[in-house]
């Protein structure tokens, strides 16, 4: 059995389906809500224009279904790292999945949340507090402009959660960046993986990079485990 595979096949505690079921119910109500704002999503815009789009599509478009988040929850939960990052808060319900674990993980880790837009950038933060989740930073920022700050602010990347967007080279680009932070047996997650050919073409180019020891293709995840190339033999793509 893979690495990976042990990590999601972690069997749930009662403390772990409480903080999930907590999560869940957060996400419904968010879901049902009708109202109406305007949000800019710099992953299908790049121009910075905004759409108007309510609560509940913006929670159904951004937010992960449980499943998915149970996953992160659980990759948290079994590598224990002190720091996440993650590019896209979205509504921030995966934020939650990756802070609750390590909450319950007890190591004082913390979540590093890039969102470009001000709005959601906002409203994420009441999410966080209606779960007491006070082990998260939101940057409010391009990815490409956070990223240099962030990066040279850590010294390490235990597990990065990519999910805010959808261009192929960009894409490319943020994963060679954080790994520059990254040590062995850290976790680097893309979601969207079968969002668009080009989405495809970024996540194979990713999983057979020469510093990829494994990777696990879930359909809509993929999930790579590092090991720098410094440290193994493996020949691979760069």
């Amino acid at each position: 059995m893979s690495k990976v595979d042990k990590y999601l096949e972690r069997k749930l505690t009662k403390r772990d389906k409480e903080e999930l079921a907590k999560i869940f119910k957060i996400k419904n109500e968010l879901a049902a809500q009708d109202k109406s704002i305007e949000v800019r999503d710099y992953g299908f815009r790049p121009d910075g224009s905004k759409a108007k789009r309510t609560m509940g599509e913006i929670c159904n478009k951004m937010g992960l279904v449980s499943g998915v988040g149970e996953k992160i929850f659980n990759l948290v939960r079994s590598t224990k790292p002190k720091v996440c990052l993650e590019l896209g808060t979205g509504i921030g319900i995966s934020t939650c999945y990756m802070a609750a674990a390590l909450k319950l993980n007890r190591n004082n880790g913390k979540v590093i949340t890039v969102e470009g837009d001000e709005t959601l950038a906002d409203l994420c933060q009441d999410v966080f507090y209606s779960l007491g989740l006070d082990n998260i930073d939101v940057v409010n920022s391009k990815f490409s402009e956070a990223l240099p700050t962030i990066l040279s602010t850590n010294d390490t990347i235990d597990l990065a959660f990519c999910d805010g967007d959808h261009n192929e080279q960009r894409t490319f680009d943020y994963y060679k960046q954080i790994l520059q932070n990254m040590d062995d047996d850290s976790l680097y997650i893309l979601d969207d993986i079968r969002w668009s050919t080009g989405m495809r073409r970024a996540w194979e180019r990713i999983c057979h990079h020469r510093e990829v020891s494994e990777y696990k293709d879930m359909n809509r995840l993929g999930v790579c485990i590092i090991r720098r190339w410094k440290s193994r033999g493996r020949i691979g793509i760069d």
